[in-house]
């Protein structure tokens, strides 16, 4: 998108976007709270998380059977991290997905599953690790 030197959007300086009306050769890294905060409290991440679990849960590849969580894990962290889970993280995210479903207060169990899986994409996406490139 073109950049209008004196309205910079705000999305874009929640980010840290440099001053466009003043050179810099870098941009500035810091770590401050509201690129977390828009990442977790965000409509758009919320619906982006939720079209990734529908899209998880629909892998026709993968199946519709619950024991193939795992194989789901591993496909969330390949299209958002661009990289295989370790053991731990697997682990990790299977743990969270049984204590979701476990605690959720959805009387189906299907809407259950759909709500632990969204909730896990949205971790995914809101991590230091999606957000920011090395």
């Amino acid at each position: 998108l073109p950049v209008v030197r004196n309205h910079v959007y705000d999305l874009l300086g929640l980010f840290d976007f440099p001053d466009p009306a003043v050179e810099s050769g870098d941009r500035a890294a810091t770590v401050v709270a509201p690129p977390a905060l828009l990442m977790m409290n965000s409509d758009v991440v919320m619906n982006a998380a939720g079209n990734v679990a529908a899209r998880l849960l629909k892998d026709e590849e993968i199946g519709s059977d619950a024991a193939k969580d795992a194989q789901r894990v591993t496909r969330l962290y390949e299209l958002c991290l661009s990289r295989p889970p370790s053991e731990q993280e697997t682990f990790r995210a299977l743990a969270f997905l049984r204590h979701f479903t476990s605690t959720a207060q959805e009387a189906k169990p299907e809407e259950k599953r759909s709500k632990a899986w969204q909730a896990l994409c949205h971790v995914v996406l809101s991590s230091n690790e999606f957000v920011y490139l090395r």
